[in-house]
């Protein structure tokens, strides 16, 4: 498929394909790591990424009707929340402090453009899931544009989790993306702590085993699945275009696009083309 310009998604209207397919990586995440009761979420930032990321958990997690949110500048919390509460149907209220964005949610979203950490890791709470999307800059540090690599997740976070997944370990390493390359380096975790998207998908990761499970999760989706244009999906015909986004991205990280467990529960179909998804559709 080959997409010019962006989608016209028809919850969001008009995204980019990055934004909707980085979202629709979490989403993934999301469907094995957050609490199948959950009903509330934090969310850290006011941009396009935003929406998508809350667009992806609402599509997983329905059952999801309020949600904190904080940015730095006042007026861009405002307008978000006037804008996708009305969109998603649910309720959006603004905060003035990262503290309160934490405080007695299910799930923390981080999708800013910070160069540093968000939140203090000791805020979190027994249960929660936090994701994180910032990749590598390593490029612009070595170039002296930036003192540090990008964070938005500190080392107190990384350290309390129970399970830590990301895309693919080896980009934490080739790409040294801070979030969790840094707690390496410091010594914090180890690289084989680290799960990837797909050892989730396929079970060789439990993620949360139940609703009442205490156990702290972290995703940071670092090496993001919008790099293949040629993702397919097997998926029910009535599922929404986020939904599919979410299968297209699953079957990818299990090895097969254009293939989801084809038989199994929510996810049987019939094969999909690529370009007969309604993501790759203007409304």
């Amino acid at each position: 498929a080959i997409v010019i310009g962006e989608l016209n998604e028809k919850t969001l209207g008009y995204t980019s394909l990055v934004a909707l397919r980085t979202a629709a990586t979490s989403g993934v995440g999301f469907r094995y790591m957050v609490r199948k009761v959950a009903e509330t979420a934090g969310l850290f930032g006011s941009g396009g990424q935003a929406a998508n990321q809350l667009l992806a958990l609402i599509t997983e997690r329905p059952g999801v009707k309020r949600v904190k949110l904080y940015s730095r500048n006042p007026d861009n919390r405002e307008a978000f929340a006037e804008k996708y509460a009305a969109k998603f149907g649910v309720e959006i209220k603004p905060v003035d402090s990262p503290r309160e964005v934490i405080r007695g949610v299910d799930v923390v979203l981080c999708a800013t453009n910070t160069n540093v950490e968000l939140f203090d890791g000791d805020w979190l709470e027994a249960g929660q899931h936090v994701t994180g999307i910032i990749g590598g800059n390593i490029q612009l540090v070595q170039g002296g544009f930036l003192k540090k690599a990008r964070r938005e997740i500190d080392n107190k976070t990384v350290a309390r989790a129970d399970v830590i997944v990301a895309n693919l370990r080896e980009s934490v390493i080739s790409e040294q993306q801070g979030d969790l390359y840094e707690p390496i380096q410091d010594g914090i975790i180890k690289l084989e702590d680290i799960y990837e998207l797909g050892e989730l998908a396929n079970g060789i990761c439990k993620g949360r085993t139940g609703d009442q499970h205490d156990a702290y999760s972290i995703a940071v989706w670092l090496s993001r699945a919008d790099r293949d244009g040629s993702l397919g999906a097997m998926f029910k015909p009535e599922l929404s275009p986020p939904e599919r986004a979410v299968a297209q991205v699953e079957g990818w990280i299990l090895g097969v696009p254009g293939l989801i467990r084809e038989g199994q529960g929510d996810h049987a179909g019939t094969v999909s083309d690529p370009c007969d998804s309604d993501m790759f559709r203007l409304y």
